[in-house]
């Protein structure tokens, strides 16, 4: 029952307001009597009565604060009186949601991308325990793990309960009914699925025995393959399809939230008897460890130290100075990207906050509107906490508001993300609005009604009542709002000068890379990629292709020249790298093989490619197979290795795999390539001829006189009418390869610029709202002075000097602010310095600027005052 009486007060409270005035009543007319009784006049005795109990409208709050039932109907009944004030105020409602809902809906989309991409587990069985492996080279580099090396840290490793490794096997020629389409392939050890904790949906996993072989048997397909490709059909199982020219069987397909590594098509067993796996020296293997429960990565990091270290002892010239590195696998896949995603979320943060400075100089002006309606129900009784609840409820309503209307925005930003943001962004996919992200943009919501709501609600429920009565309570307290409003002015400028310096410098550092020459033209080049199929491991066939090919794609109409490499730059993050030595040169080491990364090149490309000739020449026709094997090297390598020498006829023994170290000579030298980024130097290659070297890797580089988009579909007819059983990956020019290759940068640079140029906003916003306040306030004040001889022109200088000098110091606070903020922002910045002396000043004379363009209006406004106007106001 009294469960039941306490939620029939919420929806009844007219009625028990009522008994409770009836009561009031009796208790007073109980009083009166008693005083009559005394011998009081009537009027005395009633006088003395209502004195005795005081205000009735301060009894009722009482009465009603006993009840935490009846609570929560004056909170629903500030809701109500919330609502109605924002109707009453309709342009009010709208500037402040609409402010408050592009702040918080900019954290939302970050907050979506940091949780998705940081804060989420990986989508694997015990993620925690996953390790990425690493080989690290002697110098100290990242690098990949031989097969013989994997499968010996397999046997000997007891800090894994799985230990399995990929290889990421480069697109492949994938044909079910004789067309053949470019697919992106992953040769996986058998236990690779079972290590990361998920099974294949249809069919079964790879078993140890399909490692037991030279070439790929069997496949596992990934699910947007399988619906693409076989419609889904349970069927599937079994069927055969063509990889590269040899026949496989499909003997399952993987779940839809399975997408390791990113973007794969399909899956087969790593071939242990090939003789590229058989080889300790060809490093390609990525292993994956699943630690066993209680073993921690400083224990198993130890234990693979003791395996690399016998391994040295035991294949001395293969693996002395070899090792592996272990690393968290979600650190492994995040990478760097972290920092950056924590800066945009504080970027996005600084926004929130200017947005959150505009309303509370809203509600400091609209509060000061109601100065004589809060003061009226301060004197019938009015509790300074029942006020304060009213003035918070209406902010979190206006939040809830925004909040709501931020869902929509953020969703949006999410969307946009997805489409547009880079490549190299991890788990991108994963990136969605769920209950985490509406859950973190309820807390901010909340968070923002206390930060903008709680200083004009406090500052309202302080107001003197009899000052307000006799209207002049802006006697009281117009200073101190002044003040404040000054404070909030140089938050918002301190802020968005922040973000203008940290916009300025990496969008300069965005240009300086776009900018930076790669080392080769880019200008009217076409470029697509292709495999060629294992019937063509024999070299006079391979070779014969290669130039019909060229031929016929030079005859087309505008094509000026036409190469090939096995790896064009910028293209992706793979490398192959060999061991060598140059004949004739001591080393202090003579186990220490020198290692650097290779390129395999017709003669054609470096100048399709625009790449220059420095000395020596370049591969030509009569470099065939059976004629001295010959080497091109570029600049980076020639001061690395000939810093004081001519390197044109010095001869190099490179390792060549089942050939050994192969005697090849120096005929040319290079211009160097930024071959991994537009960021990275050039580093040393050695190119070697097409024609000496088994590669069936093939990206063509055609030039062209006009639009190389045009020679799209004639190069792809050639291909299919030579071999129907070779695909083309998509084409691609390479301005468009090297704006991919910064798009990370681009994005970054972007968001940051997007978030600085609505603070810039928000800003310029909140000091014309200040100034217009400020300017009405002192109305009467600025028309006293022009009535005692004050110049329009000296009350303009006034009011910009206030300005001026609030900019001025939010802007040097914003720049000691981003002195700081640089430093985690330097890593990310490309041939500009963190603390760039020009940036800074231009992002200081921005906000100067557009802080005086916030003034100049109000400033006029008050410039304008009618003295005679202004008095009789008042």
């Amino acid at each position: 029952m009294g469960v039941f009486r306490r939620v029939s007060n919420v929806f009844f409270r007219a009625a028990l307001e009522r008994k409770i005035d009836a009561e009031l009543r009796s208790h007073i007319e109980m009083r009166i009597e008693d005083n009559l009784a005394a011998g009081m006049s009537p009027k005395e005795a009633r006088r003395a009565a209502l004195v005795r109990f005081g205000n009735s409208v301060a009894m009722k709050e009482r009465v009603t604060a006993a009840d935490a039932a009846l609570n929560l109907a004056s909170v629903w009944s500030d809701v109500r009186y919330a609502c109605r004030q924002l109707r009453k105020s309709p342009g009010f409602a709208v500037t402040a949601i609409l402010t408050l809902a592009l702040g918080i809906g900019a954290n939302t989309a970050i907050f979506s991308v940091v949780n998705g991409v940081l804060l989420n587990s990986l989508p694997f069985a015990h993620a925690d325990r996953l390790v990425w492996i690493w080989g690290r080279i002697p110098s100290g580099e990242h690098a990949s793990v031989s097969g013989p090396d994997y499968l010996d840290y397999r046997a000997q490793a007891r800090s894994f309960q799985k230990l399995s490794a990929f290889q990421r096997s480069g697109i492949s020629n994938w044909s079910v009914n004789g067309t053949a389409k470019q697919l992106q392939g992953t040769m996986a050890t058998a236990d690779f699925f079972d290590t990361l904790g998920t099974a294949p949906m249809l069919g079964r996993d790879f078993a140890g025995a399909d490692e037991q072989t030279g070439q790929p048997q069997v496949a596992i397909l990934s699910y947007h393959l399988w619906q693409e490709e076989f419609g889904g059909r349970p069927d599937v199982i079994g069927q055969t399809a063509r990889i590269d020219g040899d026949s496989i069987t499909i003997v399952g397909v993987m779940p839809s939230s399975f997408d390791f590594p990113t973007n794969t098509d399909f899956w087969y067993p790593v071939p242990m008897l090939s003789k590229y796996m058989q080889r300790r020296v060809s490093h390609g293997l990525r292993p994956v460890g699943l630690l066993k429960p209680g073993t921690s990565l400083m224990q198993a990091q130890q234990e693979v130290d003791a395996i690399a270290g016998r391994l040295a002892n035991l294949y001395p010239t293969e693996d002395k100075g070899w090792s592996i590195a272990l690393q968290p696998m979600q650190d492994a896949l995040v990478g760097s990207t972290r920092s950056v995603l924590l800066i945009l979320l504080g970027a996005v943060g600084m926004v929130l906050l200017i947005a959150c400075v505009n309303i509370t100089n809203l509600l400091l002006a609209r509060n000061a509107a109601r100065q004589r309606e809060i003061a009226i129900r301060l004197a019938i009784g009015a509790g300074k906490m029942r006020l304060l609840q009213q003035f918070m409820t209406e902010s979190l309503v206006l939040s809830l508001l925004s909040g709501l209307l931020a869902i929509l925005f953020g969703y949006l930003g999410v969307e946009l993300v997805r489409r547009f943001g880079p490549a190299n962004l991890p788990r991108l996919n994963e990136v969605h609005l769920n209950l985490h992200v509406l859950a973190y943009t309820a807390f901010i919501s909340t968070f923002a009604a206390i930060f903008f709501g709680l200083l004009p609600a406090w500052l309202a429920t302080n107001t003197a009542p009899q000052a307000a009565l006799r209207d002049d309570g802006r006697a009281g307290t117009g200073r101190n709002r002044h003040t404040l409003g000054s404070v909030l002015i140089v938050s918002e400028t301190t802020l968005s000068v922040c973000l203008l310096i940290a916009a300025a410098l990496l969008l300069q550092s965005l240009w300086r890379t776009l900018h930076t020459s790669p080392g080769f033209s880019a200008s009217g080049v076409l470029t697509t990629q292709m495999v060629l199929p294992d019937n063509y491991q024999d070299s006079v066939k391979r070779i014969a292709f290669e130039q019909q090919l060229t031929y016929k794609v030079r005859a087309l109409p505008g094509v000026e020249t036409v190469g090939a490499i096995e790896e064009i730059p910028l293209g992706n993050e793979g490398n192959d790298d060999t061991f060598f030595q140059i004949l004739g040169q001591s080393l202090r080491d003579p186990s220490y093989k020198l290692d650097e990364d290779y390129r395999v090149a017709t003669p054609m490309y470096f100048p399709a490619m625009g790449i220059s000739l420095l000395r020596g020449r370049l591969f030509n026709d009569a470099d065939r197979q059976l004629s001295q094997p010959v080497a091109l090297i570029d600049e980076p390598f020639a001061r690395k290795y000939f810093p004081h020498s001519d390197p044109i006829g010095r001869h190099l023994l490179v390792f060549e795999g089942t050939r050994g170290y192969v005697d090849r000579e120096i005929i040319g030298e290079v211009s160097g390539v930024r071959q991994y980024g537009l960021k990275i130097l050039p580093r040393p290659i050695l190119y070697f001829p097409y024609t000496q070297i088994d590669s069936n890797g093939l990206d063509l580089v055609v030039r062209s006189s006009g639009d190389p988009r045009m020679l799209a579909e004639p190069i792809r007819q050639i291909v299919a009418g030579m071999d129907a059983q070779i695909g083309v990956a998509a084409f691609q020019t390479l301005d468009e390869v090297i704006s991919e290759s910064a798009s990370g940068d681009r994005f970054d640079a972007i968001l940051i610029g997007m978030f600085a140029g609505l603070a810039l906003i928000l800003a310029m916003a909140g000091v014309y709202g200040v100034f217009s306040y400020i300017v009405a306030q002192q109305t009467r004040d600025i028309g006293v002075r022009i009535a005692l001889g004050a110049r329009p022109a000296q009350i303009l200088r006034m009011v910009l000097r206030r300005g001026i000098h609030l900019a001025i110091l939010g802007s040097a606070l914003g720049i000691v602010a981003a002195s700081f903020v640089m430093r985690a922002l330097a890593s990310q910045l490309y041939q500009v310095k963190s603390y760039d002396p020009t940036t800074y000043f231009c992002s200081t004379f921005v906000l100067i600027v557009v802080a005086l363009g916030a003034c100049y209006l109000p400033a006029r406004r008050a410039a304008s005052v009618n003295p005679v106007d202004a008095l009789r106001a008042e």
